[in-house]
């Protein structure tokens, strides 16, 4: 009788413990790896607050002083969240290099995906009070 994963005979039941241990050491890796995105997000915005990357500037416009940051800010966040989590750029470096299309620059290209599509959609919800430049 071939065994399963756990050493168990086909037929019986797999070792329940393995499988627990073995999922539960998967999610503490992708907690602590979240965890490390979230932490290089957070110093990309500081960065980008401090001296914004061409792609920032030109998807977002140039970051503006007084009560209109939080809007920029949180627009960047979403922008520099996509790019560490779901495409593993860092700050500062485009997605796709030489590109007239803001979103292209700071994003990349859409995905097909379902799941990746929402979260580029979520990005690159520039929200209201951003006023991105208008190409001339």
């Amino acid at each position: 009788m071939p065994a399963v994963p756990g050493g168990e005979p086909a037929g019986q039941r797999p070792d329940i413990e393995f499988w627990h241990g073995t999922r539960a050491s998967a999610q503490t890796r992708l907690a602590r790896l979240d965890a490390v995105l979230d932490r290089q997000t957070s110093h990309a915005l500081l960065r980008a607050q401090a001296e914004p990357p061409g792609y920032l500037v030109a998807l977002l416009g140039p970051r503006p002083t007084g009560q209109h940051t939080t809007a920029w800010d949180d627009a960047a966040r979403r922008v520099e969240h996509y790019r560490h989590h779901h495409v593993g750029l860092p700050h500062g470096t485009p997605a796709i290099s030489g590109d007239a299309d803001p979103a292209h620059a700071a994003l990349g290209n859409r995905p097909p995906d379902q799941r990746a599509a929402a979260a580029y959609d979520q990005a690159y919800q520039l929200g209201s009070d951003v006023d991105p430049q208008l190409p001339l």
